[in-house]
């Protein structure tokens, strides 16, 4: 399946970098955003609310690894709208 995780991303520069594209890579938020098909707002919203993906914290900087943004897209799943996916 070709996805925004699986292939280099031409076009759009959300940071104004090229798109790294390996697992351990630290994204910036706009990137990571992109990859999820969400605002960087509601990324933010739901870092704050304990609902997003992991990130890393460097100071006041925050990034996220790639690896955990798949992983967090993949726990999402579902194959319904009524599927609630497995239980925590």
């Amino acid at each position: 399946m070709d996805t925004p995780f699986s292939r280099e991303i031409a076009g759009p520069e959300p940071a104004g970098r090229p798109m790294p594209v390996d697992d351990d890579a630290l994204l910036y938020e706009a990137e990571a955003a992109y990859l999820l098909g969400e605002s960087v707002r509601t990324l933010q919203g739901r870092r704050i609310s304990g609902d997003g993906p992991r990130f890393v914290k460097f100071g006041r900087a925050v990034r996220y690894m790639r690896r955990e943004l798949r992983h967090y897209a993949e726990e999402r799943l579902r194959r319904s709208t009524s599927d609630r996916g497995q239980a925590a």
